[in-house]
């Protein structure tokens, strides 16, 4: 490390070596650092935010995938009207208490395959949101998503309009918690859910209210 050009080295560069050795913090030049350079190190060491000056010149691209890992933020962004839909995808499922700030009805295909990404994250949003299942376009949602939120919103069942999409794993997944939807698939076999329902039983997922409300 003894060979540095310190002086030298631009804002990445900083970064790139804060990231592994915050200890040279107290030798950084902070100016040489741009907006999307804060971006990098506040999202691994957000401990560095008070030395940023530059929270205007983050992008309306960055503020989402910053949000996404460090909320406490929030009160420093002043762009929530120009995040793009992919940004907003991935800040909600990761950071449901911002919905509130997402205009729902301007949202485009991209923001809808952005923010089914990741199934179990899907489910979890309306864990800790379930009331935003009435902002859903529903025609937008792909059969796992489905699975998802009917697991845990089984009322939302006569919204849905593509059973026939449903793979069996998501079948499975789905009836395990929510057996009483069995009647909307044609081709199940009865053993089956049995079957999925008991093993989830046996290792604790479910207790025998799910059996008792087939």
């Amino acid at each position: 490390m003894d060979n540095l050009d310190l002086e030298n080295m631009d804002g990445s560069e900083w970064v790139d070596l804060l990231l592994e050795h915050p200890e040279f913090a107290e030798k950084c030049d902070w100016t040489k650092l741009d907006g999307e350079d804060w971006v990098t190190l506040l999202e691994d060491c957000p401990q560095f935010a008070d030395k940023c000056d530059k929270w205007d010149d983050i992008s309306e691209f960055s503020w989402p995938w910053l949000l996404a890992e460090q909320p406490q933020f929030a009160d420093k962004c002043h762009c929530w009207e120009d995040f793009q839909d992919d940004g907003w995808g991935q800040l909600l499922i990761c950071q449901p208490q911002f919905a509130d700030k997402c205009d729902w009805s301007k949202m485009d295909d991209e923001f809808w395959t952005e923010f089914q990404s990741a199934s179990d994250s899907f489910g979890e949003f309306f864990d800790a949101r379930p009331e935003l299942a009435d902002k859903l376009d529903f025609s937008k949602l792909e059969s796992y998503s489905w699975a998802e939120l009917l697991a845990r919103r089984p009322d939302l069942a006569g919204k849905c309009e593509c059973w026939s999409e449903f793979e069996d794993w998501e079948w499975n997944q789905l009836l395990a918690k929510q057996p009483q939807l069995a009647k909307y698939n044609q081709n199940i076999e009865f053993d089956d859910i049995f079957e999925e329902i008991g093993r989830n039983y046996k290792y604790g997922e479910r207790d025998k209210t799910s059996l008792e409300t087939l």
